[in-house]
């Protein structure tokens, strides 16, 4: 199971290289800039191990334990992919079908989507990261709290002006 999250703003060339740095707190000049102190986009690694992103026409795949993006290693951890002309979906159709159902990848997609596979009891067990597993029992329970928070959670979040929920089953369809 994964945790999905999108808007319709894209990344521009800095939003790249700042995730890349993770916590490096590259916006602390900037008062009025998200995720300022460099922690925001960590908050994933409570979910998972590899997150990915994808924004326009480009992929990022992160792999901190170098273990299951090809060519990532404890120093690149993670695969920066420019998409046109790959077929990503026919070389990899496992790990890319559940992409069918949000983002075409051979398509310039208008916006950011993240997809957060969540952390399985097997993989939190040799995790680096976290030892504790997030079943989707778990995240279900996350966006429950949240919408009986949403009202007061969107006081605080200046750019966001609707959010919408769903659940998908197996086949991408609502249960």
């Amino acid at each position: 199971p994964c945790l999905w999250v999108s808007n319709d703003a894209r990344f521009a060339p800095r939003d790249w290289r700042n995730l890349v740095r993770l916590g490096q707190g590259s916006k602390l000049d900037k008062p009025r800039a998200t995720g300022r102190f460099g922690l925001g986009f960590n908050s994933v690694y409570h979910l998972t191990d590899v997150p990915h992103v994808l924004s326009g026409d480009r992929l990022l795949l992160l792999d901190p334990h170098a273990a299951f993006v090809p060519g990532a290693t404890p120093s690149q951890p993670g695969l920066l992919v420019d998409l046109p002309g790959l077929d990503l979906a026919a070389a990899f159709p496992d790990q890319f079908e559940p992409w069918a159902h949000f983002a075409a990848l051979d398509a310039d997609f208008d916006g950011t989507l993240f997809c957060l596979p969540l952390r399985s009891a097997a993989a939190a067990s040799t995790s680096e990261i976290s030892r504790r597993a997030y079943e989707l029992r778990d995240a279900l329970a996350v966006l429950d709290h949240f919408k009986a928070l949403a009202d007061q959670v969107l006081l605080f979040l200046r750019n966001v002006a609707e959010i919408h929920v769903a659940t998908l089953d197996a086949r991408g369809e609502t249960p």
